[in-house]
């Protein structure tokens, strides 16, 4: 997905500033290269997606770690520890595909 459509899938899934609770816009939408972030069509590197608050008392950036969510569909943020080791979120629970967490 590119990130327009990685904006809609949220907003359509109920994404909201975690400051004051404004729906974000897709025009809001901003990204940042991140090693624990996305895979997004039309760049090299993972991207770390957030919205900017568009209220003009906020500003608060909400980033899709934050909204959790993380359907069937949604690409997960991956979190690298110890230079291997990937953690997902999925399903309410974070999980390792080389460890147990405890």
């Amino acid at each position: 997905m590119n990130l327009q459509e990685h904006a809609a899938k949220a907003i359509k899934d109920g994404a909201n500033c975690w400051q004051c609770g404004k729906t974000p816009t897709e025009s809001n939408i901003k990204s940042r290269p991140d090693k624990n972030g996305w895979d997004v069509d039309g760049f090299e590197d993972r991207q770390w997606i957030y919205f900017e608050c568009t209220n003009g008392q906020c500003r608060y950036q909400t980033s899709f770690a934050k909204l959790r969510i993380l359907g069937a569909n949604w690409p997960p943020a991956p979190k690298v520890i110890d230079g291997d080791v990937e953690i997902h979120f999925r399903d309410g629970v974070f999980e390792s595909r080389n460890r147990p967490l405890d």
